[in-house]
């Protein structure tokens, strides 16, 4: 089953929120990075003592009918992170658009 969301890649592990994939040409998801981290957080101790802005993350969408997912370079440039993400949103296949939004913190050159 092919499914949208968010996700964040931390130490070669995926954490995410999904959501099924409907047939619509353009899907995306009300739930940010942002209001999800405490749900994360509060299931895996090991991102307690991050905050959302500074692990590597994405989301996945339907755009005009083709799965989009936006990303850091980081990730976009990883081939094996790449598939990571692929295998578990389910995808036949996606396009990787880099968007600064998601690039972390410290990259953009601010002090988590």
């Amino acid at each position: 089953m092919q499914t949208i969301g968010i996700f964040w890649i931390f130490h070669g592990r995926i954490y995410s929120y999904r959501e099924k994939m409907t047939d619509a040409l353009h899907q995306d998801m009300e739930i940010g990075h942002y209001e999800y981290w405490p749900t994360l957080q509060s299931l895996y101790p090991e991102l307690r003592d991050y905050s959302y802005d500074v692990i590597p993350r994405g989301r996945v969408l339907v755009k005009n009918g083709e799965v989009v997912v936006y990303s850091s370079q980081e990730i976009i440039d990883d081939t094996r992170t790449r598939r990571l993400i692929i295998e578990h949103f389910g995808l036949k296949e996606a396009r990787f658009i880099y968007d600064e939004h998601y690039q972390k913190i410290a990259d953009l050159g601010f002090d988590s």
